[in-house]
């Protein structure tokens, strides 16, 4: 699948969500001055709310790393984060999913 990926760790990223068969939708960001303000994927099979999914890279420039660290911070409503340096941490259950 080709679409365009903020680095390696969001194509990880997208490859689980679609191995899991998990709905989401990729924001893209084409005119953005900053990547750091939008989540990398938006988890939309969760509930009535989408899902923020944040990819923190252990790789990315300090001032990239902090700033989107800042956005991740003040937010108001549940993300799910991953710092690349630590294994990606599972994903919120589907909404309405039988256990």
């Amino acid at each position: 699948m080709r679409f365009p990926a903020d680095g390696a760790h969001e194509i990880e990223l997208v490859d689980t969500l679609i191995e899991q068969q998990r709905r989401f939708i990729k924001p893209l960001r084409y005119d953005a001055r900053s990547t750091a303000g939008f989540p990398n994927v938006l988890l939309v099979d969760v509930g009535d709310e989408s899902l923020p999914l944040h990819v923190v890279s252990a790789f990315a420039p300090e001032k990239e790393r902090e700033a989107k660290v800042q956005v991740v911070n003040r937010q108001e409503r549940p993300v799910w984060t991953w710092w690349t340096d630590q294994p990606m941490p599972p994903f919120p259950a589907v909404a309405g999913a039988q256990r």
